[in-house]
């Protein structure tokens, strides 16, 4: 993985939450592809508020990026939760802006 100039190794990388907690419990892939989980049983039927959450990413324990997350959850007219906005920035750059109709609260996100 090559991050400006400086290149690491991909068994180096943390990502932690907001509250200082890991969220990886696997070295990343080969294919430098994760999931970041965030949504929290909590937001489950907190609707019309908007939500940003942090995590950390750490690399060679050295440089540490931040990635924010901010979504707004509304009901749809069948009444499920769905996100309405979702934002994604990478430090101070937005990388992903717009509204959707994604179902939030389904068996695919709470089990």
């Amino acid at each position: 993985m090559a991050y400006g100039q400086i290149t690491y190794s991909y068994d180096t990388l943390q990502v932690n939450d907001e509250n200082w907690e890991a969220v990886l419990k696997e070295p990343v892939p080969g294919d430098g592809i994760i999931d970041i989980p965030f949504l929290k049983e909590s937001d489950k039927g907190v609707i019309n508020q908007l939500t940003t959450r942090r995590f950390y990413m750490y690399f060679n324990y050295l440089d540490v990026d931040t990635i924010d997350i901010e979504f707004d959850v509304q009901k749809n007219k069948c009444k499920e939760q769905v996100l309405k906005s979702f934002k994604v920035s990478y430090n101070d750059s937005v990388y992903s802006d717009g509204l959707t109709e994604r179902v939030v609260f389904s068996g695919y996100f709470f089990k």
